[in-house]
């Protein structure tokens, strides 16, 4: 088998597939640019709304941001376009130099309610970015209308000024209500 050749200059992407789950055959895969595109992606969650597809990345460079990408093609038959009608997001801006590896930011999902999708996430004081004295987390959630997309992000101030957070989860409970751990 020949080995593939690598360069050191290939960024890490976020890579997204289809796969036709009784045949193991890939649909469709995306690597590289194009919409949905992040670079380097720490985190990722992928999920489905009916038809649409759901993105969800943590990117250190191109966005700088956690970004939500909405496909925008029906996805029911495991196909979707990157760089089609997609609309991305940028639910949470992060501080620094783009392509700077530290982020403070660390994204634990996406869920989905009756009228919003809500991503959990926790975060530095972005506003301190470059101070050894930025130790302390805060839960956010961001929460997109699924209508507008608009999205609102907000601190949660369940446990204030703490440098004992972890990952933040999130679990829909009923189409209305949904629970933060």
């Amino acid at each position: 088998m020949k080995q593939p050749k690598f360069s050191t200059t290939i960024k890490i992407s976020n890579a997204t597939s289809s796969i036709n789950v009784s045949t193991m055959e890939i649909i469709q895969s995306f690597f590289g640019s194009g919409g949905g595109y992040v670079s380097h992606s720490f985190h990722q969650y992928i999920t489905s709304d009916e038809n649409k597809i759901l993105q969800i990345d943590h990117g250190d460079a191109y966005p700088r941001s956690i970004a939500l990408t909405i496909y925008g093609d029906d996805a029911s038959k495991g196909q979707y376009r990157q760089g089609g009608k997609n609309t991305t997001i940028n639910l949470f801006k992060i501080s620094g130099n783009v392509g700077n590896n530290y982020t403070g930011v660390c994204v634990g999902g996406i869920d989905i309610t009756q009228d919003s999708y809500i991503v959990a996430s926790n975060s530095i004081d972005q506003t301190l970015f470059d101070s050894s004295k930025n130790k302390e987390r805060k839960i956010f959630i961001s929460i997109t209308d699924k209508n507008a997309p608009e999205t609102k992000t907000d601190p949660i101030y369940l446990a204030q000024n703490t440098s004992d957070f972890s990952t933040p989860y999130i679990l829909t409970l009923t189409p209305l209500v949904a629970l933060i751990m």
